[in-house]
């Protein structure tokens, strides 16, 4: 009789020690307590009644937080209802009042409708390009005010809020003669996203959204225009009429002129333009201006914008500290009819 190799015995081995293993398991089953029925109804009975419990208790937590959740109303008018906005907070104190103009649209019809659009105006930005954005956005959040949550009715120590002297207050007239003054104070630092408020007069302490209401803390500067230069429409194009450039560390300006002859040769069917680019360099050398960076120089002039206003009806020692009383650079152009100049330091 043939003998068995060494790892034909250790898969005979292994199939049997499975084997028992599957008898042993067999046996377990066939003889498990038939009340399993039951244990699993005692814990469905418990299962129950733990839900029942977390039910409650989620109500009581729902009903909580739905609580929390309703907002208390400060102010319940519209934008337009607001005929007055008093600002007074740590970087001084503007207001802005409404205007009105009218406006006309026309529809698919060709139907022409006029309509009163109002805006805000502000004595301390006369003459000032304005960010009518900005300025409707703090308009309406003043004017649907609401609270988040009641943090403290009849608070006794105003002072931990920051309202026993208010960081900002915010006064709102409405056009029905109607007025109310409410009182900001810190932001809750445990939800920096809320700040803590007061209607003037009581000590009911709610919070509200600090990013609806953060331009109460604003400085008048943070309501002017940032933009310079409109944005170059292709729908409409208005071409760079003309660009100087003066520097301290240059001789003579440069100056880059618009092509008007070839833009006007190109109307022309008959005529054949042999040049793809727009601009010329009139000084100190005369050349075109190259297509790639020479466009990139022109076209970098549309859609420009400020990082922020410093400095509203700057004063001499202000245009000094700024370096702007005796600039390094002058850069003056025209485009769509308009011209305008700007200054910087080095």
């Amino acid at each position: 009789m043939a003998k068995l190799s060494k790892t034909t015995k250790t898969v005979i081995i292994a199939a049997a020690v499975l084997l028992v293993l599957g008898a042993v398991l067999l046996v377990l089953v066939m003889t498990s307590p038939k009340d399993s029925g039951s244990s699993g109804d005692a814990s469905a009975v418990s299962g129950e009644a733990g839900t029942s419990e977390s039910s409650a208790a989620a109500d009581d937590g729902s009903s909580a937080s739905s609580g929390a959740d309703e907002k208390i109303v400060i102010n319940s008018c519209e934008q337009e209802n607001v005929l007055k906005l008093e600002v007074s907070n740590q970087t001084g104190s503007f207001s802005f009042d409404r205007a009105s103009r009218e406006v006309s649209s026309t529809d698919d019809d060709g139907n022409v409708s006029t309509a009163t659009q109002y805006y805000w105006t502000s004595p301390e930005l006369d003459g000032i390009s304005r960010n009518d954005s900005t300025i409707g956005a703090f308009v309406r959040s003043m004017a649907g005010l609401s609270a988040s949550s009641m943090v403290e009715e009849g608070a006794s120590d105003l002072e931990k809020y920051g309202l026993a002297e208010p960081l900002s207050t915010v006064k709102v007239t409405f056009d029905d003669g109607t007025s109310n003054e409410i009182c900001f104070g810190i932001r809750n630092p445990a939800a920096s996203n809320y700040v803590y408020c007061c209607v003037k007069g009581s000590s009911d302490v709610m919070e509200v959204s600090y990013y609806s209401t953060g331009s109460a803390f604003y400085d008048i500067k943070d309501f002017v225009s940032l933009v310079l230069t409109d944005a170059y429409d292709s729908n409409n194009p208005q071409e760079l009429e003309y660009l100087t450039i003066e520097r301290k560390d240059l001789s003579e300006p440069v100056e880059i002129e618009y092509m008007f002859d070839v833009a006007a040769e190109a109307e022309d069917e008959d005529s054949v333009v042999t040049t793809f680019n727009s601009h010329r360099i009139t000084s100190p050398i005369t050349a075109e201006l190259d297509t790639t960076s020479g466009q990139t120089i022109c076209y970098g002039l549309y859609a420009l914008s400020a990082a922020s206003c410093q400095y509203i009806d700057p004063t001499d020692e202000e245009l000094a500290a700024t370096g702007l009383d005796d600039p390094y650079c002058r850069v003056s152009f025209k485009y769509g009819g308009k011209a305008a100049r700007t200054a910087s330091r080095q």
